[in-house]
């Protein structure tokens, strides 16, 4: 008895090549906070910081592995409180 899934059941399936190319586009349009960062001119971490206090929109595919959707921060830039939720609140 086999315990690979049978061809045709469940999900449809790409052959190889394709699913690769697929998941490789998916992968690409996707920014790292270092290109996130180098876009808003900001440090690396400033971008860290602001994803982990749910500042910014952020992606989670893993404990480690952030990213961004370069959509997502474009409507957020946009958006009437953008570019000011960057600001520091601080009161002297």
């Amino acid at each position: 008895m086999s315990t690979e899934p049978e061809m045709g059941v469940g999900k449809p399936s790409l052959p190889p090549r394709d699913r690769d190319q697929m998941e490789t586009v998916a992968v690409e349009a996707l920014w790292t906070p270092r290109q996130l960062a180098k876009r808003l001119s900001i440090s690396v971490r400033q971008v860290q910081r602001l994803a982990a206090a749910g500042r910014i929109p952020a992606i989670y595919l893993g404990p480690r592995i952030l990213r961004f959707s370069p959509g997502k921060i474009e409507k957020w830039l946009s958006g009437p409180a953008g570019c000011r939720r960057l600001r520091s609140r601080r009161t002297s």
